[in-house]
């Protein structure tokens, strides 16, 4: 069975990441679920944000090692990113986050 995959803006990363009670079905998801059933898609700018925050940057390493993240690498989320713009698909300021998710998707 394919990963369900999570996308997490970085503006939301402190609260899912966090003790925050409302991310709690994300992070038992994520962290306790069953292997290989949920994971986190990431990549380029997204990446960068995530990587600021320590609560984040904590998540990050510790669902790589349980392989449950899921990359995306820099050069294709600026392009999807990019696209979002010209084609003006979506309107957003998080174009970076839409491209992850869309380039992981299936």
């Amino acid at each position: 069975m394919k990963a369900l995959l999570l996308v997490v803006d970085a503006n939301a990363c402190s609260q899912a990441f966090g003790n925050h009670e409302q991310f709690l079905p994300v992070r038992n998801a994520l962290f306790l679920g069953r292997p290989r059933r949920w994971a986190l898609a990431h990549g380029g700018k997204l990446t960068e944000e995530l990587c600021a925050v320590a609560e984040a940057q904590r998540a990050l390493i510790t669902l790589d090692r349980a392989g449950r993240l899921v990359p995306v690498s820099r050069d294709e989320a600026d392009r999807e990113a990019q696209h979002l713009v010209d084609t003006g698909l979506c309107r957003s300021d998080d174009y970076h986050v839409l491209a992850v998710a869309r380039l992981t998707m299936s």
